[in-house]
């Protein structure tokens, strides 16, 4: 009886760690139902904690014990503890009983620290259970009876059955492990299965599954008969899981015993192939010759079968010991005796000479002289240890008779080694079976639990979401055979969804999405489809095609089959977010262009500096033509002294503009300084240009800037876009004038004084710019550290500028939500384009609330990612 429970150790302590775990998870589920009671949330954190632990205790029993394992053990086992005293003092603190938590654990520590020092982990696991376990578990066994005396009779007989299962499993933790401190000398778990004949984890194992069901009765007994049963009694869900559990446990020990059989069987098989093959090996004629006396060492027959013993031992490293014995008057002796040249010297006991007797020899092992034939015998125990053997007979030369029998030890641990790792494979498929059924039962219960909840709301849902003003649909899910959605049908809205859509119910209850809207997007169906057939709720923000709008949803599931959206529609800030941080990339990428152009012409001459000049403000205004022109109204004409085209990526030179031939195109630049046409064949100012240069380039768009020259119009500094009319902006036409100054500076030989002033006004400009915009802006550089930020950002969270430059969220705000940000900036600067999430985040005026965080990346003029910009806008909660 005793081996069969040691063989089943395994499985013994995966269904305690299981108990355990499912004793956690139920405590987890009440914490979340009774915020106030604090203890669940310990309760919890113990049957977590204590099940990983039986968990490790089970794979030390497959993998070798160390150290580390056996300390982070000790670990668990200590917090474990702790989490189940906190069960207690929390509620004698709640109960105003007087309590010496604090002072009790500090000393338990002091005493397991000691216990670490002088005795080692195993010191420390006895200390545990001593000190720890026992307080623990007596102390929570008390604050359950306590409430058991004050629940109602239905609940009464729970708590009544939970503080019997903690006071059982207190009282075990007097049987340790071993260890030499107080009693662990005498009830050692090896005395108590002696004694008994089970081994104390099972009484533990009975302790905690009754607890862990008693928990589960007073869990359902809180529950409204709807949720919990199928409408007979409330012991029926809770009758399917224990029943499945049994089922799949039952199961799994089948399945891990065959695993485990058929491994030892597998074992004896290739042990016996190994040891016909090491007699196929031999020279059977030097066996005939022994005589089975110490005479025989000194003979060169037992000299050559030794050498040839030893060599097999070598090769194959599981083998102890490989023998030869015969049988004389009845009785096994040895003729020759060997091991392994790896166990010489570690002190195992010495082989047996020829003629030794071989008095505990197994009992089967006669038999093969009997009966002749090969056979696989064990485990069994001699004075050399315990071992699987394989004996194979050898005949004498005139037939039928055994005249020696050939042996082969294997140490039965090295055996049940490999045994553990087929049983540790069936364990391992038995978690997955359980963890699935458990998640799919909780998911499905918490499935019930929300149908329920909408079916006692329904009436207040119904004018509650007639009245809102946000926009509100009930949508039933469509699927096809597979089980994957394809459609949804419009079951519901209210007023204000038509309003947003601008669909009318009357129109659409009743059809699909296909039907009313054409298409249907298929990143709305995939989260549409998870909402309907999950009952996960989905919070998002996405465009509708068919609509042409941006909607922030909210979806969720009514029953099973069936999803809501609240949404309210945020096209225009969206669009608003998008053009904002457009024209920031826009700024930024121009001012790096300002810089480099301006630090060329310390290197260029003239015409190179040209060159340079008309390349980088092409690709800084993504445009197809940027050319410069210089001369004078008196002169006549003005020669192009660059023209960059931008998909050729070709520069030209030398062509001529006649001032005569376009005198209201030249009146116009010199009296406006800018001509920013985006219909340039039909602008007043570009209409003399439309026939011999516009329409024959392709040119739609125009954007012209004069360059003057004390006061004199001296050149023009020219950008044509082909193509679509596009629509110039404020900042590209800044963006050009100082271009312009750059050239007339060029010109004029300025110093780098002059150059710095013009930056520093173009800077100071920027500036202004993004403090006039009423929306929170800051931008970050690829490391994801902050380069600048708006009077709002400042305002906003409560910092300035100066403290923000060079740091990163985490740095500047305590906040964990800084952290969270800046994960998700730099998964942004990584990935590059844009994107948009909500986070809770604390402001200057110490209120929480929610920011949604619209991003985009930049590159610089060199194309490569420079970093991000970020817009934030407060939603109130």
């Amino acid at each position: 009886m005793n081996n069969l429970f040691l063989e089943q150790m395994d499985y013994i302590f995966f269904i305690y760690g299981l108990a355990l775990v499912v004793l956690g998870g139920i405590s987890f589920f009440l914490f979340n139902s009774q915020r106030n009671v604090v203890f669940w949330k310990w309760f919890a954190l113990f049957g977590f904690l204590h099940g990983m632990r039986a968990w490790l205790d089970m794979l030390a029993l497959f993998l070798e014990d160390t150290q580390v394992l056996a300390a982070i053990r000790a670990v668990l086992m200590i917090l474990s503890f702790l989490c189940l005293a906190e069960v207690g003092r929390c509620e004698c603190k709640k109960e105003r009983f007087r309590s010496y938590g604090v002072v009790w654990y500090a000393f338990s520590c002091i005493f397991i620290a000691f216990a670490w020092f002088y005795t080692g982990v195993e010191g420390v696991t006895v200390m545990s259970r001593y000190l720890l376990g026992i307080v623990a578990a007596g102390w929570a066994a008390f604050t359950f009876f306590h409430y058991m005396k004050m629940s109602v009779p239905k609940e009464r007989k729970w708590f009544m059955g939970l503080t019997g299962a903690l006071v059982v499993y207190g009282l075990s933790q007097f049987v340790v492990s071993g260890g030499e401190i107080f009693s662990a000398t005498i009830l050692r778990e090896g005395y108590f299965l002696d004694v008994v004949h089970f081994p104390i984890q099972l009484i533990r194992v009975v302790a905690i599954w009754g607890g862990t069901l008693c928990l589960w009765g007073y869990y359902g007994s809180l529950q409204p008969k709807e949720i919990f049963s199928f409408g007979r009694s409330s012991r029926d869900l809770g009758a399917w899981l224990a029943a499945g559990l049994i089922l799949i446990v039952s199961f799994g020990w089948v399945l891990t015993e065959r695993y485990g059989q058929h491994a030892f069987a597998q074992e004896k098989r290739e042990l016996l192939d190994l040891a016909q093959a090491t007699v196929a090996a031999m020279n059977v004629e030097e066996v005939f010759v022994l005589g089975g006396t110490p005479a025989d060492e000194i003979s060169p027959g037992y000299q050559a079968l030794k050498n040839s013993f030893h060599k097999v031992g070598d090769v194959v490293g599981d083998i102890r010991y490989i023998y030869l014995m015969g049988r004389r008057e009845g009785k096994v002796f040895f003729y020759l005796d060997t091991e392994p040249s790896c166990f010489w010297g570690r002190g195992f006991k010495p082989t047996a000479r020829p003629g030794d007797m071989y008095a505990d020899a197994d009992e089967d092992l006669p038999r093969v002289f009997d009966s002749a034939k090969s056979v696989v015998i064990g485990p069994y125990s001699d004075k050399w240890g315990t071992f699987v053997s394989a004996y194979i007979p050898l005949f004498a030369k005139d037939g039928g008779v055994v005249k020696a029998v050939i042996g082969i030890d294997i140490l039965v641990d090295d055996v049940f080694y490999r045994v553990k790792g087929f049983r540790f494979a069936a364990i391992m498929t038995l978690y997955l079976f359980v963890g699935f059924y458990t998640g799919s039962f909780f998911l499905y219960l918490r499935e019930r639990r929300s149908r329920y909840n909408i079916h006692l709301n329904e009436k207040k849902f119904h004018g509650l979401f007639r009245e809102m003003l946000n926009g509100f649909a009930l949508h039933e899910i469509m699927l096809d055979e597979d089980g994957k959605a394809v459609d949804y049908r419009f079951l519901e809205v209210n007023s204000a969804f038509e309003r947003l859509t601008g669909l009318k119910a009357a129109k659409i209850i009743g059809r699909t999405a296909r039907e009313v809207l054409g298409k249907v997007e298929p990143e709305w169906l995939e989260r549409y489809g998870k909402v309907a057939l999950t009952g996960e709720t989905d919070h998002f923000e996405e465009y509708s095609a068919p609509l042409g709008k941006y909607f922030e949803v909210r979806a969720f599931s009514v029953v099973k089959g069936q999803f809501a959206v609240t949404f309210e529609d945020v096209t225009k800030r969206k669009r608003a977010m998008e053009d904002l941080a457009r024209m920031l990339i826009r700024i930024r990428h121009q001012q790096d262009a300002v810089a480099l152009i301006s630090r060329s012409q310390r290197t260029l001459g003239h015409q190179g500096s040209f060159e340079r000049i008309t390349a980088i403000a092409g690709d800084a205004l993504d445009v197809s033509r940027v050319s410069i022109w210089l001369g004078t109204l008196a002169g006549g004409s003005f020669v192009c002294q660059d023209l960059f085209e931008r998909e050729k990526n070709t520069h030209s030179s030398g062509m001529l503009f006649d001032v005569a031939q376009h005198p209201m195109y030249f009146k116009a630049v010199d009296s406006g300084h800018v001509i920013d046409a985006y219909d340039a064949l039909r602008d007043l100012r570009t209409l003399e240009l439309a026939t011999g240069y516009l329409k024959p380039e392709g040119i739609a768009s125009a954007l012209h800037v004069a360059i003057k020259v004390n006061g004199e119009l001296a050149g023009l500094v020219c950008v044509e876009h082909k193509g679509s009319i596009r629509r110039w902006h404020m900042d590209e036409t800044r963006f050009l004038r100082e271009i312009a100054d750059q050239i007339e500076i060029l010109l004029l030989g300025e110093d780098r004084h002059a150059v710095q002033r013009r930056m520093e006004s173009g800077i100071l400009f920027t500036n202004a710019l993004m403090d006039i915009i009423p929306q929170a802006v800051f931008y970050k550089d690829g490391e994801g550290r902050y380069q600048g930020c708006n009077a709002a950002f400042e305002k906003l969270m409560g910092t300035s500028c100066a403290e923000l430059v060079g740091k990163m969220s985490f740095e500047v705000f305590s906040s964990e939500h800084a952290l969270i940000c800046h994960v998700k900036d730099m998964g942004l600067i990584r990935r590059g384009g844009s994107q948009s999430y909500e986070e809770l985040v604390h402001l200057s005026d110490g209120s929480d609330k929610n920011i949604i965080f619209d991003e985009v990346t930049y590159c610089g003029v060199d194309g490569i990612s420079a970093g991000m910009i970020g817009v934030l806008t407060v939603r109130d909660i």
